[in-house]
C-alpha cells in the first residue's frame, strides 16, 4: 500500500494504479471493509488519469466495503456530477 501512496505523492498515476490493482488482485472477490481505503485511493488515482466511469466503479466499491464512512459516501454522486459539468462543458459551441 505503501507504494502505491508514494506513487501518487509523485504523480505517477498510472504506477499508482497499477500498484493499486496489484493489491486488489490478492483480495480476489472478497472485498472486505479493510479494503475501503485501496478502492477509494484507486478511484481517486482514476479520477486524476480521467478515466471518470472507472472512479465511480471503484467509489461505489469503497462505500459498499464501508457505507458508514462519510468520506466515501459522496464520492459517486460527487463524481457522476464532475461527469455532467464536464459533457456539457465540451458539448458547447465555441
Amino acid at each position: 500500500m505503501f507504494v502505491c501512496v508514494c506513487g501518487l505523492i509523485c504523480c505517477s498515476y498510472e504506477r499508482a494504479r497499477e500498484y493499486f490493482m496489484r493489491v486488489l488482485s490478492l483480495c480476489g472477490d472478497r472485498l472486505l471493509c479493510t479494503w475501503e481505503t485501496t478502492l477509494f485511493n484507486l478511484g481517486h488515482t482514476c479520477r486524476k488519469l480521467r478515466m471518470y466511469d472507472e472512479a465511480i466503479t471503484y467509489y461505489s466499491k469503497a462505500q459498499n466495503a464501508q457505507p458508514k464512512n462519510a468520506s466515501v459516501r459522496h464520492m459517486p454522486a460527487t463524481q457522476r456530477t464532475r461527469n455532467a459539468r464536464a459533457t456539457q462543458t465540451h458539448a458547447r459551441p465555441n
